[in-house]
């Protein structure tokens, strides 16, 4: 045995590699939550070239992820086709699913009432 290389009490087994260290659960909700965030971000970026949606640019993402992520209220905006569309995606890339124009409505409501002074 070579004299230099010695075995420590820290060195590691190939056995011992074969588990696989167990992250926590809010490791898995903090890594959604950012991607989430990523998501309204694009999100943002598109609905943001509409007129109606220009004053978007100044709402943070974490304000809208709260919006959709809480209950829809009853006052509703108007969507044009496009912008259904553009919320279909969100929902897709969020949820895995789209919802209903309703809800989109809903969001949209919440969304001007932090972009505009009513």
């Amino acid at each position: 045995m070579d004299p230099y290389f010695q075995f420590d009490n820290n060195d590691v087994s190939d056995e011992e590699l074969d588990g696989r260290a167990e992250l926590p659960e809010s490791f898995y909700q903090e890594e959604k939550y950012y991607s989430d965030i990523r998501v309204i971000n694009n999100f943002k970026a598109f609905i943001g070239k509409e007129p109606e949606f220009i004053g978007i640019k100044n709402v943070p993402a974490n304000d809208i992820y709260n919006i959709i992520y809480t209950a829809p209220s009853y006052k509703t905006k108007e969507l044009t086709p496009d912008q259904v569309d553009m919320f279909h995606d969100l929902y897709m890339e969020l949820f895995g699913r789209i919802r209903e124009i309703k809800v989109y409505k809903s969001v949209t409501y919440k969304i001007f009432k932090k972009c505009y002074i009513n």
